[in-house]
């Protein structure tokens, strides 16, 4: 006589081994979904990156007309800054060197535009002094360009990017702006 031993159903499934991990199909779900992510996510940091290295490039130009003009008072003497490219140097009526630095501090596609000519010379009080001897001839520095061709151009000409400007006054003051800024709204610093 043939026995069959009678187990409940549900204890089969007991005995069963269980899954665990993900399947080749979930993984392959899983990296389109962050392939689609980063490739929607890309250019806005790009631009962001391209963006940062001219902030970058102006500040750097900034700070050296402001130290200039700082170390002019401070001397009581004249103090001049050239410019070659993004790297500087300022130096005291006698051609001693006070402080120099290269380019290549993040500003790797940045380009510099200068409107006027170089070297630009502090005078004691911290003004420019009109007619200083300059490379090429032209008149003194009154404003410095940074953009970036790179990405497109500045966002007036079409592009994404964020050019800045930085002005030299008569009176010696320095500062920077942004040229997409509205001039109309006097409480706003950046405008140009």
């Amino acid at each position: 006589m043939l026995t069959l031993s009678a187990r409940p159903a549900w204890g089969l499934l007991r005995n069963a081994v269980r899954q665990t991990g993900a399947t080749l199909v979930e993984i392959l779900v899983g990296l389109a979904l962050v392939a689609v992510l980063v490739g929607s996510a890309l250019p806005g940091f790009m631009t962001w990156i391209q963006n940062t290295q001219i902030r970058t490039a102006a500040e750097s130009m900034l700070n050296a007309m402001q130290f200039a003009r700082a170390e002019a008072v401070r001397r009581n003497e004249q103090v001049r800054v050239s410019l070659l490219g993004f790297d500087w140097t300022i130096s005291d009526a006698a051609g001693n060197t006070i402080e120099t630095r290269v380019s290549g501090e993040g500003s790797r596609n940045a380009v510099l535009t200068v409107v006027g000519a170089m070297p630009l010379t502090f005078n004691g009080l911290g003004r420019p002094i009109a007619g200083t001897p300059a490379i090429g001839g032209g008149s003194d520095v009154t404003q410095i360009t940074v953009s970036n061709p790179v990405g497109g151009g500045c966002q007036g000409s079409g592009g994404p990017m964020r050019c800045l400007e930085i002005h030299v006054t008569l009176s010696g003051q320095v500062r920077m702006c942004d040229p997409q800024m509205t001039v109309l709204d006097p409480t706003n610093p950046q405008a140009c």
